[in-house]
């Protein structure tokens, strides 16, 4: 699982605000469940997520109903997220994870420039207007 890293990272990379947020708990271990995937890292001073042997600190499991209304675009409630282990340190880092984006254009900029990226993100804006329209009538 430790592949997934590198992404995760990434993501982090794209959220400085966060990133400095998770940096405050260098060195904790958390878990994160999501429909029987487990990853285990632990924090580092600047704020990424390194693998980890250790058992984790908080364990935060995704239920399949929170998985459920992310993809729809909704908020999890009480009962989609249960906390396990150090119930200060998960409450602290679930809001902070929840406020990670992912930032296409970035990459897209850094790939093809900045120019391109525009154009690109552009057309695929009005794809998914689009789609949209037709997926209502």
């Amino acid at each position: 699982m430790s592949a997934l890293f590198p992404l995760i990272n990434h993501l982090i990379q794209q959220n400085p605000e966060q990133q400095r947020e998770l940096s405050e708990f260098a060195g904790s271990i958390i878990c994160i469940s999501l429909t029987g995937f487990r990853l285990t890292g632990r924090i580092s001073e600047q704020g990424f997520l390194e693998t980890a042997n250790d058992t984790a600190d908080t364990n935060i499991t995704f239920h399949n109903s929170a998985i459920q209304k992310i993809l729809q675009g909704g908020q999890p409630g009480v009962g989609d997220i249960s906390l396990e282990g150090d119930l200060v340190l998960g409450m602290s880092v679930l809001p902070i994870l929840g406020g990670l984006r992912y930032y296409p254009s970035e990459d897209l900029a850094r790939v093809f420039g900045h120019v391109a990226a525009e154009n690109i993100s552009s057309r695929a804006g009005d794809i998914g207007r689009t789609m949209k329209k037709i997926g209502k009538s």
